[in-house]
């Protein structure tokens, strides 16, 4: 299974990037995570993907789930925005899931791509796709979940 990964689209309705995003980039995923700051759902319409979202800190009147737990094979993977400086987002976002049996933490709100391992799970922060103010590069991710075995790819992407 492939599934996507983004975070912190910061996009209004009338915006088409998300849908070409979603066509270049996730065309063969089997689902798409949102790791928040979507700020307008409206930017989903007309997407044919399932969408699993997180509401992040700029999601202002956004009916969302703070954090959510997906479970794809035997792996269950924990999606939040997180919050605060990035210095110490690790500690913050895994106190969110404290005890909780997860295999690994889906996060954003830094902007910048990470793919690491803290206190024994696995985390993984897409970037941005469109902001990359701090960051190194504007960014999408993948997860591939094949048995028992779960990979993290970091994808560049070029958009403008």
């Amino acid at each position: 299974m492939l599934i996507g990964v983004v975070s912190d689209t910061h996009l209004k309705k009338h915006d088409t990037r998300f849908y070409h995003l979603v066509k270049h980039y996730f065309h063969s995923c089997n689902m798409l995570l949102h790791a928040g700051d979507i700020v307008d759902p409206e930017i989903f319409e007309g997407v044919e993907i399932n969408i699993f979202a997180v509401k992040g800190n700029m999601d202002l009147g956004v009916d969302l789930p703070y954090k959510r737990v997906i479970e794809i094979g035997s792996f269950k993977i924990g999606l939040i925005h997180g919050y605060g400086a990035p210095h110490g987002i690790e500690q913050r976002i895994l106190k969110e899931f404290e005890g909780e049996k997860i295999d690994c933490v889906v996060f954003g709100h830094t902007h910048k791509s990470y793919v690491g391992e803290f206190e024994g799970i696995k985390l993984f922060n897409p970037g941005s796709p469109f902001d990359n103010r701090y960051g190194s590069k504007k960014s999408v991710g993948f997860i591939e979940v094949n048995g028992e075995e779960i990979k993290f790819r970091i994808e560049e992407i070029y958009y403008d």
